[in-house]
């Protein structure tokens, strides 16, 4: 899922207020965030899993030394839940 202007907007805005200070590896860069979302599924030996919970996640990386964090595109608000709170 790519984000939108205003998605995306939306979302740096929250991550700087959360982590908005230089990398905590190498203290020097800060993160570059992505404009797509991804899937974390559980392993599954190779095959795709269709059991268990979906994590839709939004990778971020020190521009500096390639550090790289994932954050929680729900708790973004990217990412609404259903009313099951479930990955919508």
């Amino acid at each position: 899922m790519y984000l939108s202007d205003e998605q995306w907007d939306e979302m740096v805005e929250r991550i700087n207020r959360r982590a908005g200070k230089p990398c905590p590896l190498c203290g020097e860069g800060h993160l570059a965030v992505g404009r797509l979302v991804f899937e974390m599924r559980p392993f599954a030996f190779g095959s795709a899993s269709l059991e268990g919970p979906i994590l839709p996640v939004i990778p971020a990386e020190c521009t500096s030394c390639g550090y790289t964090v994932l954050f929680n595109a729900v708790s973004l608000g990217v990412v609404p839940l259903d009313e099951d709170g479930e990955v919508s």
